[in-house]
């Protein structure tokens, strides 16, 4: 069977089977599969059938990581805070782009105290800095994220990819729903994204390049809630990159 070349998101170099899930040596010698990135990416993601809220559960999730990653904080974060009080782009979905801003400001509730229902405003909303509930402000105050894309190629991308997870956003079809293990891409061409997912690595099988995403679909989408697209520039994406805070300033509110 053809071996594959990759990165996880986290810098360790992987060597894959086409057709199985990625895996990995780590620095300890122990294997590993590669979109786990050690074990930061934990979440399992699972959008509600009848809201989209695929942007809130791969910012959740990818916080998330980084958090354990870099500070060692092992936190599950509300995305029904997200859900509750980011302004919607369109009016029936999210935004991927105006909820950093949020968090930047606002910080995020632990999802313990503000717990998953899938549905918009249930449990009702609430002040965002109201006293109810732990706080974790992740991401910078100012310059919190920047953002990528892939019109002029990947080098900066994957510079920032083989660091640790990132938030995508891409156009999809009615394939997307059914990708298994194949290396996902459309002719379809809008002005913007209408998905958002996580980036979880790269690589390259049969000579095409492709990025490692944890979707939001459950588990049963591609393997474990984990699938491939193309990575080449006629398959536009755009990329967040949080920069997160350092541990001293992740549980104080900084005007």
């Amino acid at each position: 069977m053809k071996r594959e070349e990759g990165y996880d998101a986290g810098g360790s170099r992987v060597g894959a089977r086409e057709g199985g899930v990625s895996a990995q040596r780590g620095r300890r010698g122990r294997r590993r599969e590669s979109h786990r990135s050690d074990g930061e990416i934990r979440r399992r993601m699972e959008q509600s059938s009848l809201h989209p809220t695929c942007w809130a559960e791969s910012i959740a999730s990818c916080l998330e990581a980084q958090l354990r990653q870099f500070h060692h904080i092992d936190v599950r974060l509300s995305i029904q805070e997200l859900v509750n009080s980011v302004p919607k782009d369109p009016p029936e979905g999210g935004s991927i782009r105006e909820a950093p801003k949020f968090i930047m400001k606002y910080g995020m509730r632990h999802e313990e105290d503000y717990p998953y229902s899938g549905l918009p405003n249930f449990p009702p909303l609430s002040p965002p800095r109201e006293l109810y509930g732990r706080r974790i402000y992740p991401l910078r105050r100012h310059n919190g994220y920047s953002v990528l894309t892939n019109k002029n190629g990947d080098t900066e991308i994957l510079h920032w990819l083989r660091r640790s997870p990132l938030i995508a956003g891409l156009f999809t079809d009615k394939k997307f729903d059914d990708v298994e293990w194949d290396i996902y891409s459309t002719k379809k061409r809008n002005t913007e994204d209408d998905h958002s997912v996580v980036l979880a690595g790269y690589g390259v099988a049969i000579q095409t390049k492709y990025l490692l995403i944890q979707n939001s679909f459950g588990s049963s989408w591609g393997i474990n809630g984990y699938g491939r697209i193309l990575n080449c520039e006629d398959y536009r994406i755009v990329v967040f990159v949080p920069h997160i805070r350092p541990i001293e300033e992740l549980f104080t509110y900084i005007e």
